[in-house]
């Protein structure tokens, strides 16, 4: 039986880059056999001209869709609303700047054979990093996922690298259960995985970091994240951090890995 296949692309004022990836993205499909995937768009109430490119494109494209939110609800929102109007066998999600090479998406999809959810982490060894993210970024995204280990998932040192894919059916469940409309929602959805007894399998990332993302951290978001950490175990009742379960896998020398540089203090 052929697998569906849906990918899910949330984007606030993407024009520009998300021109560049789309290019890339119907390319990878067409090379890896996906050439009928339905890839979905969810243009989360932008004020540039995000949704007539994606319009122009679906016109060569005929498997590619348009969602639109109004206004503005956040990253979380958008996946959820992407996530829901899915029919896939199999969902995936992916962010709008492919920081996270689609190149991986194959590999990923290959470790649902013994898995629920496949994602990919920065703090795996193995990872590979061929542009960093700046040191603050860096040290508020360490902090962020110390916090969410502590308090929600145990075994996820890093709930938000930007591509994962998830069994069909059981995205579409987890997704429905989330509230998160913000950058928690990863974390959400695993915990509720994890709760659920769902297999979460981790695989060492190769990471290029856009520098024009619009994601920004800060003293006062920081301290806001903390509480939205605390609401999120409160609203699933969870008394201790929920434990995640299923393999990790190493590095692989593979066309999704080229040529990238390892992170300081892991192996590969």
């Amino acid at each position: 039986m052929t697998m569906q296949l849906s990918i899910v692309i949330p984007a606030y004022n993407e024009h520009e880059r998300l021109s560049r990836s789309l290019e890339i993205l119907c390319a990878h499909l067409a090379r890896s056999g996906h050439r009928d995937a339905e890839v979905i768009v969810v243009d989360d109430g932008s004020t540039d001209d995000t949704a007539a490119l994606v319009r122009e494109w679906t016109v060569r494209w005929p498997a590619l869709r348009l969602l639109q939110l109004r206004p503005n609800q956040g990253k979380g929102a958008a996946v959820r609303a992407g996530v829901a109007a899915s029919h896939g066998d199999v969902v995936a999600f992916t962010d709008a700047d492919l920081s996270a090479p689609i190149e991986q998406l194959e590999l990923l999809l290959r470790d649902l054979d013994d898995a629920e959810i496949a994602i990919l982490s920065r703090a795996l060894p193995g990872t590979r990093l061929e542009r960093r993210q700046s040191r603050p970024r860096e040290m508020m995204g360490k902090l962020y996922a110390l916090l969410a280990q502590v308090l929600v998932i145990r075994g996820v040192p890093d709930a938000q690298c930007g591509l994962k894919v998830y069994r069909g059916d059981l995205g579409r469940e987890l997704f429905a259960k989330t509230r998160e409309s913000g950058v928690l929602f990863d974390t959400e959805v695993i915990a509720l995985a994890a709760q659920r007894g769902a297999r979460i399998s981790q695989r060492p990332a190769l990471w290029r970091h856009d520098p024009a993302s619009t994601l920004r951290f800060g003293l006062t978001g920081s301290i806001g994240i903390a509480f939205a950490l605390l609401r999120l175990k409160l609203r699933h009742r969870l008394v201790f951090a929920v434990r995640v379960t299923g393999p990790i896998r190493s590095y692989e020398r593979s066309p999704a890995y080229p040529q990238a540089i390892p992170v300081p203090g892991t192996k590969g």
